[in-house]
């Protein structure tokens, strides 16, 4: 299962986990996948946190090769969709041989019954 920000939670020791979901916040959760970590710093990824930003996004970091965001859902999975792919369109095809961005993934989580579940959509842009 996967968490997005604003997802409430409660302990519960009856069960594996010792929690289980509340209720989800209304978040998307993108993660960018990058093939080398200093993609992660380069001027393309600076101007699609800009932009990620500009549609009420927050950058919450992530692991060397991997940026993690926060976006209201309200923002439209649509929209997200073209930042990312103009995102990936701009960024040079391959550094030291290497394609630059692996892939993204969004994630949207809503409960159904009861439970979370996961609705990924997922681009591989590998070149």
């Amino acid at each position: 299962m996967v968490w997005q920000k604003g997802d409430v939670i409660e302990l519960d020791e009856s069960l594996p986990c010792g929690f289980r979901l509340v209720s989800r916040g209304e978040n998307l959760a993108v993660v960018v996948d990058f093939e080398k970590p200093e993609v992660k710093r380069c001027a393309q990824t600076l101007n699609l946190i800009e932009n990620m930003q500009l549609v009420g996004g927050m950058a919450d970091g992530g692991p060397d090769r991997m940026l993690v965001f926060s976006i209201p859902v309200s923002a439209g999975l649509q929209v997200v969709k073209h930042l990312l792919d103009e995102f990936v369109r701009t960024l040079p095809a391959q550094v030291g041989g290497r394609a630059t961005c692996r892939k993204w993934e969004i994630r949207r989580s809503r409960l159904i019954g009861g439970q979370g579940r996961n609705d990924p959509v997922r681009r591989d842009s590998r070149r």
